[in-house]
């Protein structure tokens, strides 16, 4: 599940996705995430979401959502 939701994210970062399909693939697979993904695939969609929250409240923009995005994913993958 991890590894789904880093390619969805590496997807978006290339800019593969536009912001509206990022949030619809990433909603998929996040939905119930706490009742049967892993540890890291939580962790992985609790910092998403705060960032996604963080650019619907105007409290960043989407580049820098993409700029943190592409560090707090790759980062947990090489930890």
């Amino acid at each position: 599940m991890a590894s789904q939701i880093r390619d969805v994210v590496q997807r978006y970062i290339s800019r593969e996705l536009n912001a509206d399909s990022f949030v619809s693939k990433f909603s998929e697979l996040s939905y119930n995430i706490h009742k049967h993904g892993t540890e890291e695939a939580v962790s992985l969609r609790n910092g998403i979401e705060s960032m996604l929250s963080d650019v619907y409240a105007h409290l960043a923009s989407e580049q820098q959502m993409r700029e943190r995005l592409e560090g707090f994913v790759f980062e947990k993958e090489m930890a």
